[in-house]
């Protein structure tokens, strides 16, 4: 509903030391090393795709016995976004529960439930592809009911049919967005509806 006051906010991270020499090599050279092993891109659809992952974190490569090489999110490894994450969940929201949006990324979706539930255990699910629907209604039902504060979602994942999730917070951080304006649409738009308690609070999250 257009009545629901709205409170949108952008928060400028400065990248960690690694993330920023990883995104300016990818950019320059379409290279950067990640441990022992070059990763080297070699379609300009993917540049974008790499540099959108090391916003989100270090980046790391991981090659199978058989060769195949996997980027992934290096398990110990910085974000800045993670780091700031924090103040905005216990200030920004005042400790309330929240909805956490990731765009295109399920890897780092897994990544953000494994760091909450480590500071704060049992606080937070997954919300993605890999999520069964049944288990999806179980997921809403649980969290309108209080029994955990967070969820962390695909932002492609919910932007439909996840109906009154506006009754279990008021809060939505973004870690970044969408490739789709409309689904990035759609995934808020499930918090400006009536039913959700006072003003919708929005913090997304953007690397400088």
């Amino acid at each position: 509903s257009p009545d629901i006051p709205i409170v949108e906010e952008t928060l400028y991270v400065e990248l960690t030391p690694k993330q920023r020499k990883q995104y300016t090599e990818l950019e320059k050279n379409l290279m950067t090393w990640l441990g022992e092993n070059p990763l080297a891109i070699e379609f300009p659809t993917s540049l974008h795709i790499r540099l959108r992952q090391v916003t989100l974190g270090e980046i790391d490569l991981t090659v199978a016995e058989d060769g195949t090489e996997d980027v992934t999110f290096a398990t110990n490894g910085k974000s800045a976004k993670v780091d700031a994450m924090w103040g905005v969940l216990e200030d920004d929201f005042q400790g309330e529960s929240a909805l956490i949006g990731v765009g295109n990324s399920k890897k780092f979706v897994k990544l953000l439930v494994a760091r909450l539930n480590e500071k704060w255990p049992g606080c937070a699910v997954e919300w993605s592809g890999d999520v069964a629907q049944k288990r999806r209604d179980e997921l809403k039902s649980d969290w309108i009911d209080g029994k955990f504060k967070y969820v962390v979602a695909v932002i492609e994942s919910l932007a439909e049919g996840a109906d009154l999730m506006q009754t279990a917070t008021r809060n939505v951080l973004w870690f970044n967005k969408s490739l789709s304006g409309i689904l990035n649409t759609q995934f808020f738009g499930r918090f400006r509806r009536q039913g959700g308690v006072g003003s919708v609070r929005s913090v997304v999250l953007e690397a400088v």
